[in-house]
């Protein structure tokens, strides 16, 4: 589960920030999360929940369970994020985008319904049904502002970290902000 959100995070990051990366691979993983046809999704983990595991775990398994369901509550922040890199890209279909998107509030709710509600640290304002679409994107030094329809400005501030054994780490940050958006 660790590994797949920070696969996520990735592919949204390299979505919304290089325009030559494909957007089809994140089409494919949010569609995985959101609409599990075949590989079952996050219902998987449930058994892990259950009255019967519970009453045979050790202090150490309870942590365990414990932290995927974390997990499982962090990966809805994140596909958030990704509907917001997803709908960046003009050659996706808006019918396309709001299947996910509609996928994304299915999900969501079973989530909070089994694991509890889920938390915005990255992106505060929950999405609409409606959909955002970018609008115009403007690079600013370290600061990607990305305008978006609903008055709202998405900052991803990266900070590139170099290491002599790993090479070139990128981590990021982001916010969003109510803001006026004035169209030029």
């Amino acid at each position: 589960m660790q590994r797949k959100n920070s696969e996520l995070m990735e592919t949204a990051l390299l979505v919304l920030l290089n325009r030559v990366h494909a957007v089809k691979k994140l089409s494919g993983e949010i569609l995985g999360v959101v609409r599990p046809a075949v590989m079952g999704g996050i219902s998987n983990y449930e058994v892990f929940f259950s009255d019967e595991c519970s009453r045979v775990y050790d202090s150490e398994e309870k942590q365990l369970a414990m932290h995927l369901s974390a997990l499982i509550i962090e990966q809805v922040e994140i596909l958030e994020f990704c509907l917001y890199a997803h709908a960046s890209r003009t050659e996706i279909t808006k019918q396309f985008h709001d299947h996910l998107v509609e996928g994304f509030f299915e999900h969501k709710q079973y989530v909070e319904d089994k694991f509890g509600q889920t938390i915005h640290r990255h992106i505060k304002p929950k999405i609409s049904r409606s959909s955002y679409r970018f609008h115009y994107a403007q690079h600013v030094d370290d600061v990607e502002k990305v305008f978006i329809a609903g008055g709202y400005e998405l900052h991803v501030v990266f900070v590139l970290i170099v290491s002599s054994f790993v090479g070139f780490h990128c981590d990021s940050i982001s916010f969003l902000q109510q803001t006026q958006v004035h169209m030029v």
